[in-house]
């Protein structure tokens, strides 16, 4: 007989089992090259189209394709990749235990959370930045990502690219991939669609690479967008990742904990003053 306590814990498992498969066996690379995606090959529009995948637009704002299939179809072989994922965010990272060790991690308290597992085939998607991405309060941002920088023993002799030429790629940025923070005018004054355009002298607060199997988590203040920056064909593969936004608040203990250490900093400095 199993507690309830337990069948939770034993979902996260299979979800952070999920994580290790989907990084061991590059799952996510071999859906590339059926699909005939990235490595300077031209891809068709609607390549990854498939069952449980949905294209998300407006094309002047974003286009990538989100998986709003059952994630429980992965317990019977199906559902590829895309099922696999959705448990991972669903079981593993919207969980209240994750919640609770982003609280560890960051002294913010998680209030509720939005998710979605995406994919950004190369040659083809993005999200731009638009004034809609903002937040009237400060979210943190958890983005966990799945690209190919690894060897693959299985690539053609005329397309062969080691793991660290993969991982230069990914990193120079010029193949985009990665997620980017811009701040946007005090004074600007704009509907949710409208997208940002940034000056030349500006540069973005932050930028996240994209790496395989790798965690971001970001605070995203108010004021501040985010975007996915266009893929290029000549990508080694596609962007997949899950993401997903908490709604947090300063944890109140942590501030009465770093309010007393501030006091009896002050304390200690006046008194040996006298």
């Amino acid at each position: 007989m199993h507690s309830q306590g337990a069948d939770k814990k034993t979902r996260r498992t299979k979800a952070h089992t999920h994580t290790q498969t989907l990084a061991r066996t590059h799952a996510h690379t071999h859906t590339d090259k059926e699909q005939k995606i990235g490595r300077a090959r031209l891809p068709n529009y609607k390549s990854g189209y498939a069952p449980g995948w949905q294209a998300i637009g407006p094309p002047h704002m974003r286009r990538y394709l989100r998986f709003e299939g059952d994630p429980a179809s992965s317990r019977a072989g199906k559902g590829g990749v895309g099922a696999l994922m959705k448990r991972i965010q669903v079981e593993l990272m919207q969980s209240p235990a994750f919640a609770n060790l982003l609280a560890r991690l960051t002294g913010m308290v998680c209030l509720s959370s939005k998710g979605e597992t995406r994919r950004f085939r190369a040659g083809l998607d993005y999200t731009v930045a638009t004034y809609g991405s903002m937040s009237e309060v400060s979210r943190l941002n958890t983005v966990w990502c799945l690209v190919d920088d690894v060897d693959d023993p299985e690539d053609t002799e005329g397309e062969r690219l080691t793991a660290d030429e993969k991982i230069a790629m990914w990193a120079q940025g010029e193949i985009g991939g990665f997620e980017c923070y811009i701040e946007a005018e005090e004074d600007a004054v704009a509907e949710a669609s409208d997208v940002f355009r940034m000056d030349d002298d500006d540069g973005p607060l932050l930028q996240v690479l994209a790496r395989s199997n790798t965690l971001s988590i970001v605070l995203q203040d108010q004021r501040v967008m985010r975007f996915v920056k266009y893929v290029g064909g000549g990508a080694p593969s596609s962007r997949f990742d899950v993401t997903v936004d908490f709604e947090v608040v300063q944890d109140d203990d942590e501030c009465a904990q770093e309010d007393g250490e501030d006091g009896g900093e002050e304390g200690a400095g006046a008194g040996g003053g006298e």
